[in-house]
């Protein structure tokens, strides 16, 4: 299959992304087994979750570029089904994904309603998973996606709004726990603080601009500052040594 100079971008970039997420995702979880923090092992596997809309050109690039050497009869027709597979199953993950967000932020904020809002998003999310099942044998390039080729694919209505949703729920309780840190004494808290202000807003605007921003330098724009959301949340999560003497000393 030829790949167009665009999809190459786009394959490229949204691969740095997810590698990126995952090395930091497994970075989170170890802290898990270093110090026994439910915490981290949750927000560990969210931010997996998060990277999901990602997922799907991260996984087809190298495929395309292993069969053009294996198989170059292949057409694109050939892997859409890799693109439509991984898509579904990162989406099927995500309300799991934000359910270990809600669960590890509640706790660090200590929320007194925490349980309360664990269970109507659980409630949410599980009505989510449901229509998820049933819409696509109603209308799936309606309410899932339409997929065209590798790379080139449309969220369909349930899809989009979930997206948006959890775009919105991982930037409000950020934000509320970035705040309370950034508003402490400790100068280190402080600075924590101001670098998960900068995650959650860039992670924010990341996520929305390709619903707005639709030709390549839009996705490749948004992939560049995801890679560098994933970073500035590390260290705001887990801040490293290095960082801490350049900045405060």
């Amino acid at each position: 299959m030829y790949l167009e100079p665009n999809q190459i971008l786009q394959g490229t970039f949204s691969l740095i992304f997810v590698v990126v997420a995952i090395i930091i995702a497994i970075l989170i979880i170890r802290r898990y087994f270093q110090y026994k923090s439910p915490e981290h092992l949750y927000v560990g596997l969210a931010w997996i979750g998060l990277a999901g809309p990602w997922f799907a050109d991260a996984v087809v690039l190298p495929s395309i570029l292993i069969g053009n050497i294996l198989n170059p009869a292949l057409t694109a027709g050939n892997y859409i089904p890799i693109t439509l597979v991984v898509s579904l199953i990162t989406t099927y993950y995500a309300p799991i994904a934000i359910m270990f967000w809600l669960l590890a932020f509640t706790k660090l904020l200590r929320l007194e309603n925490r349980k309360l809002v664990v269970v109507i998003f659980g409630a949410v999310f599980i009505i989510f998973e449901i229509l998820m099942i049933i819409f696509p044998f109603i209308d799936f390039n309606y309410y899932i996606g339409t997929y065209n080729g590798p790379f080139d694919y449309d969220w369909g209505l349930i899809t989009t709004i979930f997206y948006l949703s959890a775009i919105f729920t991982a930037l409000i309780s950020g934000l509320l726990f970035a705040y309370r840190a950034y508003k402490a004494e400790s100068p280190e808290s402080n600075l924590r603080g101001k670098f998960l202000i900068i995650s959650f807003i860039s992670f924010a605007i990341a996520s929305i601009i390709p619903y707005v921003w639709t030709d390549i330098s839009g996705l490749v724009i948004s992939r560049i500052i995801l890679v560098f959301v994933v970073i500035m949340f590390y260290f705001g999560l887990n801040m490293p040594k290095f960082v801490k003497d350049l900045i405060l000393k």
